[in-house]
Parts: C-alpha cells; sequence; structure tokens
C-alpha cells in the first residue's frame, strides 16, 4: 500500500515498452503519466512516443534531446553498476563461500578491497593477513583461486 508520487515515468524504449508499462500502470490503477524514449535512426537521435499516441522526433528539439539522453545515460550506469556490483558478489561468495573461517565480514573485506577474483588471487598471503584474514585461512583462499 505505499503511494507513488510521481507525475512523470520515463520509459527506456519503444512503442511495445511504452504499452506493456501502460497496460501495467492500468492493471494497479497508478496515476502518472508515460513517456517512452526510443533510439531514433541515428545514434545521434531519439523519438519520444507518448501514452496518449503523440510521437515527437527530438531532433528538432536538441536541448530536450540532450536532457531525455543524459537522463537515459544516466540510468544505465547506474543499472550497469548495480548489476555488476551483483556479479561480483555472487562471484565472490560462489568461489569462495565453502572456505570454514571465511565469514560474512572476512568475505565482504575482501569484495571492498580487490575488484574481482583474479585481483584476489594476485594478493599475498601478507596481505591478506594485513587486512584480518587469519593467515590459514589466507591460504586456503589463494590456493582455491590457483585451481579454479
Amino acid at each position: 500500500d505505499e503511494k507513488i508520487d510521481t507525475d512523470l515515468v520515463l520509459i527506456d524504449g519503444g512503442k511495445g515498452q511504452l504499452n506493456l508499462a501502460k497496460r501495467l500502470k492500468n492493471y494497479f490503477g497508478l496515476n502518472f503519466y508515460l513517456v517512452a524514449l526510443a533510439k531514433g535512426e541515428t545514434r545521434k537521435n531519439a523519438i519520444l512516443y507518448t501514452e496518449d499516441g503523440k510521437v515527437l522526433d527530438l531532433f528538432n528539439y536538441p536541448e530536450l534531446l540532450k536532457y531525455f539522453i543524459s537522463i537515459r545515460d544516466e540510468a544505465h550506469r547506474f543499472a550497469k553498476n548495480y548489476l555488476w556490483q551483483k556479479v561480483k558478489k555472487l562471484q565472490f561468495e560462489d568461489v569462495l563461500s565453502d572456505i570454514k573461517g571465511l565469514g560474512k565480514k572476512r568475505l565482504l573485506a575482501l569484495k571492498n578491497l580487490y575488484k574481482n577474483l583474479y585481483e584476489l588471487s594476485q594478493a599475498s598471503i601478507q596481505e591478506l593477513v594485513n587486512i584480518g584474514i587469519p593467515k590459514n585461512i589466507a591460504q586456503k583462499i589463494l590456493e582455491k583461486l590457483k585451481i579454479e
């Protein structure tokens, strides 16, 4: 029963995505206006579709085009970053979860310090000890990564 307090929802896509969003909006009884931003024939262009059937070629409105593209690019950046963080978390947990003594706190410390498993595999035992990983666990981590 959360109230959605928004006036406009911008969809990254064309008519198909807009129509699906419109059906969902109506199904849930939501009250906001929908527009969809689709790529034009060139990367430097975009078409804006409105839920009431209007089509606006943003090539004719360069400032508006720039504004909507910046919103879309930021949404893409956010989504990619979120996805990368999820993949990174899964990679670390999938590969290292069976090492006894490597709990959530230590795993989190490793994830925060090393971008990926390859980077972690290049660490020395002493580097891992320096961040609070016991020596025997550090050895197990590096042995496991050399096998993987």
